[in-house]
């Protein structure tokens, strides 16, 4: 009983993470309490780690439901022995009137390495993978018959049957985690749109007319000097929390679906950059909440001391990005560089894919210009 309260514990903390988010006790209908796990992080669910499958040869399979960052998320947890033995990149589940093969991988990891200790000497992996609204509720409606993956060490394709009180009592915990997570998606959207003001006083789809006629910052005219109406941008001069930005809007057949912070102020040591980046990832996470994504690239095995992070950035040598994402929009605090100067930028642009696709389509064609 303590290994399984011990490994319950570890696959909680491995799908929430370290965060600095409140954790919130959930109540759930009668019905459900049995599936879902009782204590989690706001805007966020899990249902109660469940054996799917347990083979002599390939030890056991867990599965878990979870929702996190407004994304639909089935973790299986598989001791280390299994998780050497299978290719994660090729389950697929068999169902009795449908076959779910497009899972999307998001990641694997190891769970603490005391757990090997605490849990009878045996070392647990979580596989990610994201499921289409469509996929959930195909867990929720049908059977599932059994799952098949591939042995990668003789490519010989295994199949694991799930007898039938298991498929029960796992449409059933996917319908539990499909009522909650609905309930938890609304709350999660209205809180978005309550936040997602778009570029500063407008909306996507906006025409270069109404920002001319409601901007209230000065028109940079040596920015916009000898650009034309078919370029579609305008920038201007603002102010943020008494510093200097240059404000960018970007149209598309006079919509508006990009905009763009650069910070202007300048100074002789590169660090600041690097400081005011840092800072204003906290000023956005006071608005938005954790970084959907941070990635951090070095290119080179140098300027490795903090003393030296300048240096790394304005060489091109060390990037950094911070990603956030609302109802309408995706946003991107970047900072990089090359040939001796800092670019920091705060990016937003619209989620409309058709917008999107359009922008995209012109852009392939401006290749081709001159030829």
């Amino acid at each position: 009983m303590k290994s399984l309260i011990t490994l319950s514990l570890l696959i909680f903390f491995s799908l929430t993470a370290i965060s600095q988010k409140r954790v919130v006790k959930r109540e759930y209908s009668k019905d459900c309490k049995k599936y879902m796990k009782k204590y989690t992080y706001e805007n966020e669910l899990n249902t109660k780690a469940f054996t799917l499958d347990k083979n002599l040869a390939y030890g056991e399979h867990k599965l878990v439901f979870s929702y996190k960052e407004n994304r639909i998320l089935l973790y299986l947890v598989i001791e280390d022995g299994t998780f050497v033995k299978l290719d994660y990149n090729k389950y697929t589940f068999n169902f009795k009137n449908d076959t779910i093969t497009d899972l999307k991988l998001i990641d694997w990891s190891k769970l603490e390495q005391e757990a090997s200790i605490i849990t009878s000497e045996k070392t647990y992996y979580l596989i990610g993978f994201e499921l289409s609204e469509d996929q959930l509720e195909t867990f929720v409606t049908q059977s599932v018959l059994n799952f098949t993956t591939v042995d990668r060490r003789t490519n010989v394709i295994k199949t694991f049957e799930i007898n039938a009180s298991d498929q029960e009592y796992t449409s059933t915990c996917a319908k539990c985690f499909k009522e909650s997570y609905l309930v938890e998606k609304k709350k999660y959207e209205a809180t978005l749109k309550a936040y997602d003001k778009n570029f500063r006083e407008f909306v996507w789809g906006d025409s270069m007319e109404k920002v001319r006629e409601n901007e209230t910052a000065t028109f940079d005219k040596s920015m916009n000097s000898g650009r034309s109406e078919t370029d579609d941008i305008l920038n201007y001069g603002v102010y943020l929390n008494n510093e200097p930005y240059e404000a960018y809007y970007q149209f598309h057949n006079n919509k508006l679906y990009r905009g763009v912070y650069f910070y202007k102020k300048e100074t002789t040591n590169d660090n600041k950059y690097y400081e005011k980046f840092k800072e204003l990832s906290q000023i956005l996470r006071k608005k938005y909440g954790e970084p959907k994504n941070i990635t951090k690239h070095r290119s080179k095995d140098i300027f490795k001391d903090l003393d030296d992070i300048g240096l790394a950035i304005s060489t091109g040598v060390y990037s950094e990005y911070h990603d956030w994402e609302t109802l309408n929009s995706r946003i991107s605090l970047e900072i990089y560089g090359d040939n001796y100067e800092v670019t920091l930028r705060l990016v937003y642009v619209t989620k409309d894919k058709e917008l999107l696709k359009e922008v995209e389509v012109k852009r392939e064609e401006k290749k081709t210009d001159g030829f």
